[in-house]
């Protein structure tokens, strides 16, 4: 039974560092192989933060649609109201945007992390912080009934174009992921996937930009 509990344990870490694909199964292209399953006793031991590849260098980030901050992509909220990221962005401040999944857990592990500190966050630095969902547009009442049970203290909205994949690198693939502009709507900050004490590291980076 202790062994059982340690592989569960083990197996949940493991889940976090890997985050979720937005990609259903079968849209898979044919290159693209279904992960392997890996077997019990061979599962790595749980990662920690120092133990994942760093943020992606921002020189090493080719999109060009990068450079036309604050985009123009339209989202909705929970109610289904239409708004303009050009509405939402670049009011010269530092700005996060948080792209996640309804269906991914690491996603609901970081926004559980980042609720508990977000209030102390905005107490010590002038930022703006959104979250994005790339969800399908069929997983929309889905969105909307989660946003409104949860109501994050962030404004959270749905990519019901999914526009976003067209315009940040790797098309958004593994999730959640988190983009920090600084004050000029520059990037500055990348990281995908979570583990716990990544949100201490966003923060970090956000209070740098805002020093700035």
């Amino acid at each position: 039974m202790k062994n059982i509990g340690i592989l569960t344990v083990m197996a949940f870490a493991l889940t976090l560092a890997l985050g979720c694909n937005q990609t259903p199964k079968a849209e898979l292209s044919a290159s693209e192989s279904a992960p392997k399953i890996l077997k019990a006793e061979v599962l790595p031991t749980p990662a920690t933060p120092t133990a994942i590849p760093k943020t992606t260098p921002v020189s090493q980030v080719t999109s060009t649609s990068l450079e036309d901050f604050p985009f123009d992509v339209n989202l909705k909220d929970a109610d289904g109201n239409v708004v303009n990221t050009k509405e939402l962005l670049g009011n010269g401040k530092p700005t996060a945007i948080l792209f996640w999944l309804t269906t991914c857990p690491p996603c609901k592990q970081k926004f559980i992390a980042i609720e508990r500190k977000y209030r102390d966050w905005k107490q010590q630095a002038d930022f703006d912080l959104i979250a994005v969902s790339v969800d399908w547009p069929k997983n929309a009442e889905k969105f909307s009934a989660m946003v409104k049970e949860k109501n994050w203290p962030w404004p959270t909205y749905h990519d019901y174009e999914r526009q976003f994949r067209n315009i940040m690198p790797g098309n958004l693939n593994g999730l959640p992921q988190e983009f920090l502009f600084d004050k000029n709507g520059e990037m500055v900050y990348h990281r995908k996937r979570f583990l716990h004490g990544f949100e201490d590291l966003l923060f970090k980076e956000i209070q740098k930009a805002a020093a700035d």
